[in-house]
């Protein structure tokens, strides 16, 4: 005879055969609890598995506040500030060559080229100042003119002077004239020089005056003073340049 196989109630505990679905005794399901299946063995010489911890895989929660746009690189504004120094640098430098503002300290003097009276208004800037000088110039070889007739040409007196031409200023030898209405004078007998200075105190016009003879000039560039010691020796001329009436009243 063939055993039956049994198995137990989990219910009463009771010995009942395998085949029954349920206890008859105490009514209780005899179903078989699901057997877990065996751990799988690595295979040998396989490297072992990462043990991962599912809160990495948790959803991630942006923070609207910490999750913002990163600030621009300041290296787009360098090139527009580099241009517009650059264009400063250049449009300063043609200003300040243009003007001559402290050309004379950097720069040799130089002797300008002679010329006579201009036909109508100066062409450009640079003229307007060499005139502004020569022009009083011309002016106060007029009033040398006339005191020297007056009075002792070997001694002519600057106050005498002043009383002639009161738009100008006399001034000794030994100090600079410093702008278009300004006179620097020496005598050395009946010689006199004059020198005075344009409106960018780097033009200087000199002139020399003897009563009887034909008087002589000279404007000088990039100087440092415009004195009448700092007469040069040479490059002197019968043309007297620019006059009063080559500039408007408002240019002096």
């Amino acid at each position: 005879m063939t055993a039956t196989a049994t198995k137990v109630c989990t219910g009463c505990g009771e010995a009942v055969p395998s085949v029954w679905p349920k206890c008859r005794k105490c009514g209780a399901l005899l179903i078989a609890p699901p057997v877990s299946p065996a751990p799988l063995k690595p295979r040998e010489g396989a490297a072992p598995r990462a043990v991962v911890d599912d809160r990495f895989f948790a959803a991630a929660t942006l923070d609207p506040v910490a999750y913002t746009k990163a600030p621009a690189s300041k290296k787009r504004g360098v090139l527009p500030i580099v241009l517009i120094v650059v264009a400063l640098l250049v449009v300063g430098a043609g200003a300040y060559t243009l003007l001559g503002s402290g050309a004379g300290k950097n720069s040799a003097p130089i002797i300008l080229p002679p010329h006579g009276p201009t036909n109508g208004l100066p062409a450009g800037l640079d003229e307007v100042v060499r005139i502004q000088a020569e022009s009083s110039r011309q002016r106060a070889m007029s009033a040398l003119a006339q005191v020297s007739t007056q009075g002792d040409p070997n001694q002519i007196d600057m106050r005498t002077l002043q009383q002639m031409q009161p738009d100008l200023k006399w001034l000794p030898a030994e100090t600079s004239s410093t702008g278009p209405h300004e006179v620097s004078m020496s005598q050395s007998g009946p010689v006199v020089t004059i020198a005075i200075a344009a409106s960018n105190k780097n033009v200087c016009a000199f002139g020399h005056f003897q009563l009887g003879q034909v008087s002589q000039y000279v404007t000088m560039a990039n100087m440092h003073s415009c004195k009448a010691t700092d007469a040069p020796t040479q490059g002197w001329s019968t043309l007297a340049g620019g006059s009063s009436a080559d500039l408007p009243p408002e240019g002096y």
